[in-house]
């Protein structure tokens, strides 16, 4: 609280080992306990958002990890050349791979659906490892956001266009993304927002910009999602994606990829045609 309060850079070696010392002597749920404390605590009062920086460079449970880290840009103002403060420290610390979990941290940065984060996720996507992707794309919210799927796709096809047969476990990472993306969610709405940061203090901190339906979301990019899967080798992870987003693949049966629990004869009957393209 102390060094959200007054930030000193010399503070930073004793707080990280605090924190790990902290981290070895309680429970995940415990800390989650302690984060959401230091949340309210930086909303309610003039403690600063750098407060969140020793969790973001120690913790390693990843849903602590994705709770800081949307806090941590939520609460951050504007620096003098218009970039978030929030994102500039994020930049120096991917580059310095001080953060103990990076995935954590992109991932929630992609969840978040903000339009304007994507060149910076651009430039620090090449920084993760291959498994360090793979966590970034178990992130998610109950709540679908357009361009939180778009990113995903907007990868994929990166990945894809270094060389036939696409590119391995990071394209199946991105695949992975958009499966869960339309999996994990509690609404039948679409929406994309942009925040008015900082947020804390305010009301009404986010803009609803668009908003549509689940099915109607679906029917826009389930295009893009049969060209991953025309292009995509054996076991085609994009037939697992179609199906999820409730369209039938086209490919051959025996190119499909099936997770274990999704063979089942009921998920075929429900499951949409490609829709014609229009004239």
């Amino acid at each position: 609280m102390a060094y959200g309060a007054e930030p000193r850079i010399g503070d930073i070696p004793a707080l990280e080992r605090y924190f790990e010392y902290t981290i070895s002597k309680t429970d995940p749920e415990r800390r989650a306990l302690m984060a959401r404390e230091l949340t309210a605590r930086v909303e309610t009062s003039k403690i600063s958002f750098y407060a969140f920086l020793p969790i973001l460079v120690v913790e390693r449970k990843r849903d602590i990890v994705v709770t800081a880290t949307i806090d941590f840009v939520s609460c951050s103002p504007f620096n003098d050349n218009g970039e978030l403060c929030a994102i500039g420290e994020l930049r120096d610390l991917f580059r310095g791979r001080a953060i103990a979990n990076p995935g954590a941290v992109f991932g929630a940065l992609v969840t978040m659906g903000e339009r304007r984060f994507a060149d910076f996720l651009d430039s620090i996507e090449p920084l993760l490892t291959n498994d360090e992707l793979d966590v970034a794309a178990r992130v998610h919210t109950p709540f679908l956001k357009p361009t939180e799927v778009s990113y995903w796709l907007h990868l994929a096809n990166k990945f894809a266009a270094e060389g036939p047969g696409t590119s391995g476990q990071r394209f199946g990472s991105c695949a992975l993304a958009i499966a869960l993306a339309r999996r994990d969610i509690r609404s039948d709405r679409v929406i994309e927002g942009q925040r008015d940061f900082p947020c804390r203090g305010k009301e009404n901190p986010i803009r609803i910009i668009q908003e549509t339906t689940v099915d109607e979301y679906a029917e826009s990019i389930v295009p893009e999602l049969y060209e991953l899967e025309a292009i995509e080798a054996p076991p085609k992870l994009f037939s697992h994606v179609l199906r999820t987003w409730g369209y039938e693949p086209q490919a051959l049966l025996v190119e499909q990829f099936f997770p274990p629990s999704d063979r089942t004869e009921q998920e075929f009957t429900r499951l949409r045609k490609r829709p014609m393209p229009s004239a």
